[in-house]
């Protein structure tokens, strides 16, 4: 039987969409970055609240699949199925040469305060790239990060497990500065949870899970809101793939993780 597309993509852990993907060595428009602020309509340009009032959106995009677990919940599913025109980005020296050299111009242009979405698409795939953002936390004092990672210490593979290691401890030491979610991690709180799981309703009934407000339609976009960058409470997405949670095997899987800590001697 002939394989789909997107069977295809999946078997060869790679983007939907390969001619969206590139190298910056393979050339840059001249006035393009690989941290763009922001044109999705979801996360908005500017946030409008909170402590980060007034700092832009700024994105990057990385391949899916290629960069991420296989046991990512969402592997299967991945909303980049969706997003044919978004330019992905591999992770290779000459990407982070030029990060580095657009953290510099968004740092001269904004001093007061920038924020990067890591990642639209695409995951951490080395603990050396984790290490690479730690630096540039550490070089650009106005540099900000937020986002999703299903590298966490309760995933099956080890190098997952290996690179949570060092996301948690860029969590400890940077503190809000590096506001990284794991995805689908039930045994604690700075997660993202699909609210399709037993484990979101469970933590939304004890008060310990918001559900995503712009989803709700409570507010415009993620920087109009900001809870995913400031609040401890875990926060749950309606119906982020359901292609994704039709695959049983994941989802058993979080169920049997759940099940785990609770049974734990305390």
């Amino acid at each position: 039987m002939q394989l789909s597309k997107t069977e295809l993509a999946i078997k060869e852990h790679r983007a939907l969409f390969p001619t969206t993907v590139k190298s910056v060595s393979d050339g840059m428009g001249k006035t393009e970055l690989v941290l763009k602020i922001s044109t999705n309509k979801k996360l908005k340009k500017k946030i409008s609240i909170g402590k980060y009032k007034g700092f832009p959106m700024v994105s990057l995009t990385l391949e899916e699949r290629a960069t991420c677990s296989t046991h990512c919940v969402f592997y299967d599913g991945c909303y980049g199925d969706n997003m044919p025109f978004a330019t992905r980005y591999k992770i290779d020296p000459s990407l982070l040469i030029q990060i580095e050299k657009d953290l510099v111009f968004y740092s001269n242009k904004y001093p007061l305060g920038f924020l990067v979405r890591l990642h639209v698409l695409g995951d951490f795939n080395s603990i050396s790239y984790v290490k690479f953002w730690e630096r540039m936390l550490i070089k650009f004092k106005a540099l900000h990060i937020f986002g999703y990672t299903a590298r966490h210490d309760s995933m099956p593979d080890k190098l997952s497990r290996d690179i949570a290691k060092h996301i948690n401890r860029l969590r400890s030491n940077y503190g809000f500065r590096f506001a990284v979610r794991d995805s689908n991690n039930n045994s604690h709180n700075f997660t993202a949870l699909s609210m399709d799981t037993p484990i979101a309703k469970t933590k939304l009934k004890n008060k310990e899970l918001f559900v995503c407000p712009e989803q709700l339609n409570k507010v415009d976009g993620c920087a109009d809101c900001g809870l995913c960058w400031t609040s401890l409470k875990a926060v749950g997405f309606i119906n982020h793939s359901r292609k994704a949670l039709s695959n049983k095997r994941k989802l058993d899987a979080i169920d049997r993780q759940w099940e785990a800590i609770q049974n734990a001697p305390i």
